[in-house]
């Protein structure tokens, strides 16, 4: 008999919806406020991130219900997940979005608080998203992979990290200096050490961070001395504290900002970022508005294009980039600008088929917008079934590690149905896989054959190549065709030890690669490397 319980309104309940990364069901918890809050106290928001193995139920359940709260946990997918990277990133804010309009919570009064794995999480979104939460509360945090556990160290370190930046915390602190911040550690952690704590407590307070820190004595990973209602770990009543004399303050007159890549994040209060001048390294804007003299004052560093954005403002007259004043309309309360030939100019949006933070790589982003995973037909029996194979191991990973859908269909699928503004993965190559003309674009500078990769002006050959790259999808303004492409069975042999699922792991735009890679790591990369604005081989950050 199968019973199904009943909750009451206003306890902890269960929420789902469907991911606009792969239209799976993922599920989030709320603990709605209870009692009366008091007058003039503004409702808030608090999301919380789970640690490894812990589900969102669980989290939710930590805490206590608070007049003037609503507690809401996500879950990265799964209790281990992403490390609240990547995917578990966007299905964060997708839960944040739900819950804003459950809870009618204005968005200056977003928290963030997490445990552990959680921890991290706090630190990366933040980090990464400096303008998006009121304060945040990191408890028994971990910094980063290269802090904790550590990744391979090969020759090509510096572009496989370049590719995964925004997991990089203390790189991005400066984002970090404005936000008000609490950091709990237990003393004997056996988990993370409190060297994890002291490090960013460090780093926060030479820059002058509006800090809070408290090292609790005698305490492990997890722990409750009954200080406050919940568990005290994770429901500090000195995150409270916090939290309550905390908001997002309106659009500030002066903004700092540093970003990794736009697809990571493009806004900070008046200033969107579309492109930077190269791909694989970091940008940053500065920017002061000086209303009595009607200016708005700009310094960027790898920056291409941006919009500017100053609705509601008395008037600007003059907008000045890297020290070149442009007039501009006075009332227009928006404008694009883009460095040409290293010339600051009034321009437009990014044309459609240009790189954009909604289309953009590195490569991880091609697992987006429902994305499928395409199979050959036309190859050989032995071409057509490693491919599928292939396909199939992909497919599983993502279920496993993103409790995902990843459907498989057919190139002659494709053609047939199309699948308008979803991501499409290809396997096999442009021989074998009849989607592939329809799909990738005809001057796209990568393409992949029997026996053979091409790379702009290069050509690898060998049947033993595989290439992992991402690409406009031809004929769709919104949706990218991704490449799990190779040069003949022995290299679909090869795709299943890749680790595309892997938080931690950067894949630029495009890499190519030799079974020999199996034996010589890095030694094994034939190319590797960031597309340009316009997806040509542009200059990028350390490539090969």
């Amino acid at each position: 008999m199968l019973k199904i319980p009943v909750r009451e309104p206003g306890t902890l309940r269960r929420s789902t919806f469907r991911s606009a990364v792969d239209g799976s069901v993922q599920e989030y918890c709320v603990l709605p406020p209870r009692g009366e809050r008091e007058t003039g106290e503004p409702p808030r928001l608090l999301l919380s991130l789970h640690g490894a193995g812990v589900a969102a139920w669980g989290q939710a359940a930590s805490y206590a219900a608070l007049p003037d709260f609503w507690h809401v946990a996500a879950t990265n997918r799964r209790p281990f997940g992403f490390d609240w990277q990547d995917w578990g990133r966007i299905d964060l804010y997708e839960v944040r979005d739900r819950a804003l309009a459950l809870s009618g919570v204005s968005r200056r009064h977003v928290v963030l608080g997490g445990h552990s794995m959680g921890g991290h999480g706090v630190w990366h979104l933040a980090a990464n998203d400096p303008d998006g939460f009121a304060a945040i509360a990191p408890s028994a945090a971990w910094r980063s992979f290269d802090t904790y556990g550590g990744r391979p160290a090969g020759a090509l370190r510096a572009l496989w990290h370049a590719a995964d930046a925004a997991s990089d915390t203390e790189a991005l602190a400066d984002n970090l200096a404005g936000i008000p911040t609490y950091i709990l550690h237990g003393e004997k952690d056996e988990s993370v050490p409190v060297e994890e704590a002291l490090a960013m407590r460090d780093l926060l307070a030479a820059k002058g961070a509006p800090l809070r820190f408290h090292i609790e004595p005698g305490q492990g990973h997890w722990w409750d001395a009954g200080i406050g209602p919940g568990t005290d770990c994770l429901a500090w009543p000195g995150f409270y504290e916090l939290f309550r004399a905390s908001a997002l303050p309106p659009a500030p007159r002066a903004i700092a900002f540093a970003s990794v890549d736009p697809v990571v994040d493009a806004d900070h209060y008046w200033v969107h970022v579309a492109q930077p001048l190269a791909y694989g390294a970091p940008l940053s804007v500065r920017g002061a508005w000086i209303p009595e003299e009607r200016r708005i004052e700009l310094a960027t560093a790898n920056v291409g294009r941006l919009r500017v954005d100053a609705p509601g403002w008395n008037g600007v007259d003059t907008i000045v980039v890297d020290g070149a004043a442009l007039a501009v309309d006075r009332e227009g309360g928006s404008w694009w600008l883009r460095r040409d030939e290293g010339a600051w100019v009034l321009a437009g949006a990014p044309p459609a088929a240009e790189k954009r933070p909604g289309r953009s790589g590195p490569f991880k982003r091609a697992f987006d917008r429902r994305f499928l995973l395409v199979v050959p037909t036309a190859g050989t029996a032995e071409e057509n079934e490693r491919a599928l194979e292939s396909a199939r191991w992909h497919g599983e990973g993502w279920w496993y590690r993103g409790n995902g859908d990843a459907p498989i269909v057919t190139d002659e699928e494709v053609l047939a149905a199309g699948f308008a503004g979803q991501n499409l993965l290809l396997f096999g190559n442009r021989d074998t896989n009849r989607a592939w003309a329809a799909a990738v674009p005809a001057l796209a500078p990568i393409d992949v054959a029997r026996g053979a990769v091409r790379v702009g002006e290069r050509t690898f050959a060998g049947g033993d190549l595989g290439v992992l790259a991402v690409l406009p999808r031809a004929g769709d303004e919104a949706a990218l065709v991704g490449l799990l492409a190779t040069s003949g069975p022995p290299g679909e042999r090869v795709a299943t030890t890749l680790a595309p699922f892997v938080s931690g792991v950067g894949i630029p735009d495009y890499a190519v690669y030799a079974t020999s890679v199996l034996r010589a790591g890095d030694g094994g990369v034939c190319a590797a490397g960031w597309l340009s604005a316009d997806w040509g081989l542009g200059d990028g950050a350390g490539g090969r």
